[in-house]
C-alpha cells in the first residue's frame, strides 16, 4: 500500500491488516509501529468522513486526561485525495468479538456503568456540539446529497423513504444534555480482563441528549446478544425515571442519516 512518508516512517508495512468489524465509512487497518506498538490506521477519500476524522482528532485531544480511556493521535496526514489518521490502540477487543464470552447480564452492567461514567463528564467547557439543532441540519444535508442508504435502515424502518423518515424527526424533543460518544455500539466498546477499557471512533461525539447513546447501545445489545434487560440497564446506569421509549426510537431514526 502506498502511504505518505509521515505514516511510512512510523510503521511496519508488513504488519498491515485490514479490520472489517463495524460500519466505518473509512478503511481501517491494524498496523504495528517500528518498535512493536499497535496502531490503527484510518484511510478515507470521502469529504464528509474527512471532516469527521479531523473532528475526532480534536475530540481525542480534549478528552486526554479525563476519566474515559481513548486512543491518542499519532499522525494526521492529507494528500490530494485521501486523509490518513494513525492512532494508538486501546488494549482489548471490541465487545462484539466472539471471544468476549460475557453473560448477557454482565455485559449489560458493564456497558451501562461505563456509559454512566461517560455521561458524567463536565460539559461546561466542551466545544463539541451535537445537539438536535446541529444533527438535524447534518441529517438534512446528507439527505439532500443522497448519502442516506435506505437499504441499510433498521428493520422497523424498512420500506420507508429517507424523506419520509426525516419528516418524523421534526417532533419536539426536550433534550437532557450530557457528553455523548455518538455511536455507543458494541464494535466501538473495547473489553479486556472483565472490564471495558475504553472506546474508539469518536467522530460523532459531543454534547447531545443522553438517549443518543442509550438508544444505540440497547439496539446494539439486541443485535449482538439478546433482547436487552432494560430494568437492569436502568439500575446499572442509574436512570430513576424509567426508560423513555419515544426518545429511544427517535435517536435510532436519527442514526439512519449517518
Amino acid at each position: 500500500m502506498n502511504l505518505p512518508d509521515e505514516i511510512r516512517n512510523l510503521v511496519n508495512l508488513d504488519s498491515l491488516n485490514e479490520v472489517h468489524i463495524g460500519e466505518s465509512k473509512s478503511r481501517v487497518f491494524r498496523i504495528l509501529g517500528k518498535t512493536g506498538e499497535l496502531y490503527y490506521l484510518k484511510i478515507t477519500h470521502s469529504a464528509y468522513v474527512k471532516c469527521e476524522i479531523e473532528r475526532e482528532a480534536e475530540i481525542l485531544h480534549w478528552l486526554a486526561g479525563r476519566s474515559v480511556s481513548v486512543p491518542s493521535k499519532v499522525a494526521l496526514v492529507y494528500d490530494d485525495t485521501q486523509t490518513y489518521s494513525l492512532q494508538t490502540a486501546i488494549s482489548g477487543v471490541p465487545l462484539s468479538d466472539a471471544t468476549v464470552g460475557l453473560k448477557p447480564d454482565d455485559c449489560m452492567r458493564l456497558g451501562a456503568e461505563f456509559l454512566r461514567t461517560l455521561h458524567t463528564l463536565d460539559i461546561s467547557s466542551c466545544p463539541f456540539n451535537r445537539t438536535l439543532e446541529v444533527t438535524r441540519k447534518l441529517a438534512s444535508i446528507n439527505l439532500e446529497k443522497g448519502l442516506v442508504d435506505e437499504s441499510d435502515f433498521d428493520s422497523v424502518n424498512q420500506g420507508k423513504s429517507a424523506k419520509f423518515l426525516f419528516k418524523e424527526l421534526s417532533q419536539d424533543i426536550k433534550e437532557d444534555l450530557v457528553f455523548t460518544h455518538g455511536d455507543y455500539c458494541f464494535p466501538n466498546i473495547i473489553f479486556q480482563d472483565g472490564r471495558i477499557t475504553g472506546l474508539v471512533d469518536w467522530g460523532r461525539a459531543g454534547i447531545a441528549d443522553r438517549y443518543q447513546d442509550i438508544g444505540l447501545f440497547l439496539r446494539s445489545f439486541k443485535s449482538n446478544i439478546a433482547e436487552p434487560n432494560t430494568k437492569l440497564f436502568l439500575e446499572s446506569y442509574g436512570l430513576v425515571k424509567g426508560l423513555d421509549s419515544d426518545k429511544v426510537f427517535f435517536y435510532r431514526k436519527l442514526d439512519e442519516f449517518f
